[in-house]
């Protein structure tokens, strides 16, 4: 059996009765303490030995991998990935150079702003973490600046209608540019369709904006889609066209058409279609420059958080729902169901308060982006509000006999179940803690008065629980 018999483990850490230290540390630094172990043999033998331990941040790590390319003249955010050390970190570039137009943010680690040039730039990025003594990690990376899309060059993702979670996400498209459909009329020779394959039932957005090449001055575009059964969709021009068309919500600062459209066929088949782009005067002429960007449509908005199964009465609670998905800010809102008394949600997402009854509390959170059109994402939930937990059973146990077994249990009320149970003495003998019931048992030969700390936690959040000096008799019976 072992016992800690002075000195203190780092916070965070406990000592099992065989021996091992459980637990998560929560403070670095260094600890200094005396273990015990006595063996089961009559008499027992005892050995205590000095124990020094430190505990020390993880390895800083920053990742190397290649950071998300960009096109030029678009506004670029990125953060360089990292892990491990202490936050928070500072951030510098070692050696190479950021593309023109990019900027690092020393202090969050983001690159951002508009790059100029087109290119692969390749650059080391260091790290440099908060602690004491301080970590420093580097990595290789670059970013890789891609000139406008279209015409040879072009980026195609796709994203799945409904929450299917068989499908790959985003879905990839395959795209040829210059490919005249079979069952289209022949186009003019200045005018490209662009043949594109992915899973039908996916949505996908499309944009572009085309420029004259001797001047700055932005021309309206015009997207058409020519699904594989011959339908096809445009955008809305200038002038205007003739309905059915759909009318893109761009401003001449961004992009000037866009249309959104289902890919045909079922969700797990692929389907083959075709994207034209010309001007609003139905050619593409040769001092236009086009550009072409397809992506998904936002993925599906879904609630990413999972709550605790239960709180304490009279206690402060606090949690931040998150979402993924979506498009734009998230507002929250409850939809069915109703929170403990005391609790609330915000519309950002904030649960909190101090429950103030007792029970069992089902409700549904709902949470609505501010997408066009918007999308929202439901979970169900079910907590259990409790009285703290407190122990019940006496301080002073019943005495045990020497060489007979002996069995005692700890008792609790209130807390939200599971309970768990741990147990430390400078000096105990060899009736253990289960500390999944709370009993104590076994059999032991040695005689005395002995003392120790018991301790029963809850599976609230935050954790109620309780600790209570116990004192054992063990004395020789007839």
């Amino acid at each position: 059996t072992w016992t800690l018999v002075s000195g203190s483990l780092p916070p965070g850490l406990a000592l099992a009765p065989a021996g091992n230290l459980v637990g998560i540390p929560t403070q670095l630094g260094s600890s200094t303490f005396v273990l015990q172990v006595t063996d089961s043999g009559v008499p027992p033998y005892i050995l205590t030995k000095q124990v020094a331990l430190s505990v020390v941040p993880t390895l800083l790590s920053v990742l190397g991998n290649p950071l998300s390319p960009a096109p030029v003249n678009v506004l670029y955010h990125s953060q360089i990935p990292a892990s491990g050390g202490t936050p928070p970190y500072s951030w510098s570039i070692s050696s190479g150079q950021l593309p023109p137009g990019l900027n690092l943010d020393q202090a969050t680690g983001y690159i951002d702003g508009t790059p100029t040039q087109v290119g692969t730039f390749n650059f080391v990025a260091m790290g440099t973490d908060s602690g004491n003594p301080v970590q420093t990690a580097t990595a290789n990376t670059f970013i890789q600046i891609r000139k406008g899309l279209g015409r040879n060059d072009s980026i195609a993702t796709a994203t799945p209608l409904g929450n299917s979670a068989s499908l790959q996400l985003p879905i990839p498209l395959s795209i040829s540019p210059y490919l005249d459909p079979i069952n289209a009329l022949t186009p003019n020779p200045d005018t490209d369709f662009y043949k594109l394959v992915a899973n039908g039932g996916c949505l996908v957005h499309t944009e572009t904006f085309a420029q004259r090449s001797w001047g700055a001055d932005t021309l309206d575009s015009v997207i058409e889609i020519l699904d594989g059964s011959g339908q096809r969709m445009l955008s809305c021009g200038q002038p205007a066209y003739v309905s059915p068309c759909l009318n893109d919500n761009l401003d001449s600062s961004t992009l000037d058409s866009a249309l959104d459209f289902k890919v045909p066929g079922a969700s797990s088949t692929q389907t083959t279609f075709y994207l034209h782009v010309f001007d609003w005067r139905g050619d593409a002429r040769p001092d236009m420059q086009y550009y072409l960007n397809i992506s998904g449509v936002i993925e599906p908005l879904t609630i990413a958080t999972t709550l605790g199964i239960g709180a304490t009465r009279g206690v402060s609670y606090q949690q931040q729902f998150t979402s993924k998905g979506g498009s734009g800010n998230v507002t929250w809102s409850i939809d069915g169901g109703s929170l403990p008394p005391g609790w609330t949600l915000s519309s950002s997402g904030l649960l909190s308060g101090v429950a103030t009854t007792d029970g069992f509390y089902t409700f549904a959170v709902k949470a609505a982006d501010s997408g066009n059109p918007p999308q929202t994402g439901r979970t169900q939930y079910m907590v259990q509000i409790a009285e703290p937990l407190v122990i019940t059973s006496p301080a002073t146990w019943p005495n045990a006999c020497a060489n007979k077994p002996y069995s005692f249990t700890i008792t609790t009320s209130g807390g939200v179940p599971p309970i768990h149970f741990g147990f430390i003495s400078p000096s105990w003998v060899s009736i253990n803690l289960d500390t999944s019931t709370g009993i104590f048992s076994g059999t032991t030969s040695v005689t005395g008065t002995f003392t120790g700390t018991v301790g029963a936690g809850d599976s609230a959040v935050p954790q109620s629980g309780q600790s209570q000096t116990v004192t054992l008799t063990i004395v020789n019976c007839p």
